[in-house]
């Protein structure tokens, strides 16, 4: 009698309380159901708050583990680190803070917080002799050092440039300016506040915030500091070591205001570094959607979003077996061009959106070749994140380099052990198909020139390091762009999704079909666990909506 009388109930009003836990969203006496593609950040995040929410939900991954491109692996006793390098909102009171602990708790993790972000050689971009010449701060030495915390970073920067001293104060005063609005970016509000709370936040508090951000923003702009690039930035020093040291901080020319941004970040120590890196997250984050309720079907490849064309509306999802899950709603957290141009076969596309059927390459983040090694040396005495500078040498796809970039992961010993040490070395490419269509058609050339660059990249490192680098090398894994296609489908194997230049227009919609919904780094341009977490979310709460 109780049973009948809790789905006469469910069935009449849509929903019923759960203990005050969550309402069940039913459809003919049963959960409304939702399928997922994808097992990665995005993916999980938005199926833990849909649990929360009474639906049933269902991820089906590809793959044979969770996390998508947050991922690891073991090799020979050492744990390599496919992704994070931080995470954002690893402090208390920041707005992702918030967001990830609505999902998971925090404090199960232990945080590294860096005292420099990285170090690294400083070299002219005017050529001499035919090569870059060597520049050197005042005190002689070629490497410069980049600080998290700003009151170091200024100290360290009017020491090395005091000709510079008002441009350094007024750079560092623009960040602490920053510190101020984390609050707001992006603005973050709980689901069971009273009404009165949300008018409180978004109608005084957030407003007055808002605006003293616009203000501040504007006042930084006008004085050049969130203005241009960072090669425009660095013209304005006189320090000919600092000018080309700011040159020299990323690979490519960066938005000024985004370097801000990120210091800033640094600065309060909200982007902190997990210890086990992102394997262990991916697992942490798979174990609270799977205590939630929720069901990962792994090595389940999706062919196909099915569509009933005449309502509109997705019926569910065919897998390349052939099997039919039927749903309600359809989420997508995979690779955005597989979903719009495969999935959905072409059909749901806004005409202005048609010209992305071939992706140039630089409308998308670099794919990657790394060289993953386990020595047997706690590598203490160095930085943990390096570049310096080699002879020219150049990946099998043709790309061109005089140095590498090397993280050592000296500081988490969960990964290889106190006396070991794991060590990642980073070979950016625009060239991510080279590496996919050799692999597809050329098995055995694939693996002979991954173990000849592999061969040629130790030989740079020992040559850096000291001939006795050699002996203490265990274990050594090279992935390629064609490792990160094969395992997450991300296009050309790329690092992330769309590259910041294109604008910051959504792709976050499918045009045409009601129930049909896409999250993950894909959706809004820059990418990155921080626009995985928010599109998981903010499609969670859509198919809530909707329901109510």
């Amino acid at each position: 009698m109780l049973n009948y009388r809790f789905a006469f109930f469910v069935e009449t009003h849509g929903r019923a309380s759960n203990n005050g836990r969550a309402s069940f969203v039913i459809k003919n006496g049963i959960m409304k159901k939702v399928c997922i593609i994808g097992a990665g950040v995005a993916g999980m995040t938005c199926g833990i708050h849909l649990q929360k929410s009474g639906f049933q939900t269902v991820i089906y991954e590809g793959g044979s583990t969770p996390g998508g491109l947050c991922t690891g692996w073991s090799r020979g006793g050492y744990s390599f680190n496919g992704c994070m390098h931080w995470l954002l909102g690893a402090e208390k009171g920041s707005s992702f803070h918030t967001m990830w602990n609505e999902i998971v708790d925090l404090s199960q993790i232990e945080f590294v917080d860096h005292k420099e972000r990285v170090q690294f050689e400083v070299k002219s971009h005017v050529e001499t002799c035919g090569r870059a010449s060597d520049m050197t701060d005042k005190y002689g030495s070629n490497i410069f050092h980049f600080y998290n915390k700003t009151d170091d970073f200024e100290k360290y920067l009017l020491d090395i440039a005091p000709e510079d001293a008002t441009l350094i104060k007024r750079w560092m005063s623009c960040v602490r300016g920053l510190n101020k609005f984390q609050e707001v970016l992006p603005p973050v509000i709980a689901d069971d506040s009273s009404l009165w709370q949300k008018i409180k936040f978004w109608g005084v508090k957030m407003t007055v915030r808002m605006h003293q951000l616009g203000f501040h923003y504007l006042k930084y702009r006008f004085s050049g500091i969130l203005q241009g690039t960072t090669h425009t930035f660095a013209e304005r020093f006189k320090s000919p070591f600092l000018r080309e040291a700011i040159k020299n901080l990323y690979e490519k020319e960066m938005p000024m205001n985004l370097l801000c941004f990120v210091q800033s970040y640094a600065d309060l120590g909200v982007a902190k570094y997990p210890k086990g890196g992102s394997e262990a997250f991916a697992k942490l984050l798979a174990d609270s959607y799977l205590k939630s309720g929720g069901t990962i079907k792994y090595n389940s490849k999706v062919e196909k979003i099915m569509v009933d064309d005449g309502a509109h509306k997705a019926k569910g999802i065919q897998l390349k077996n052939g099997d039919f899950c039927e749903a309600d709603y359809v989420v997508s957290a995979a690779d955005w061009h597989w979903t719009m141009f495969n999935a959905l076969g072409e059909r749901y596309i806004p005409s202005d959106l048609m010209k992305y059927k071939k992706i140039e390459n630089s409308d998308v983040y670099y794919s990657y070749c790394i060289l993953y090694l386990g020595v047997k040396d706690g590598m203490k005495n160095h930085p943990h994140f390096l570049r310096f500078y080699t002879e020219p040498y150049s990946l099998p796809d043709g790309t061109q380099f005089d140095k590498m970039e090397v993280h050592i992961y000296n500081y988490d010993e969960t990964l290889a052990g106190d006396d070991r040490c794991a060590i990642a070395v980073y070979f950016q490419t625009q060239n991510g198909d080279y590496w996919i269509d050799k692999r597809a058609n050329d098995r055995g050339g694939y693996e002979d020139i991954k173990e000849k660059f592999t061969a040629l990249a130790i030989e740079k490192l020992i040559a850096h390091f000291g001939e006795e680098f050699r002996d203490k090398i265990e274990v050594s894994d090279l992935t390629t762009p064609a490792s990160y296609h094969r395992y997450t489908n991300n296009y050309n194997g790329s690092s992330q999704g769309w590259m910041p230049t294109i604008g910051r227009r959504s792709f976050g919609k499918v045009c045409g079909l009601s129930n049909v919904f896409l999250c993950g780094h894909w959706t809004i341009p820059g990418g990155g666990l921080p626009i995985a977490l928010k599109s998981g979310r903010d499609v969670a709460r859509k198919i809530k909506n909707a329901e109510l």
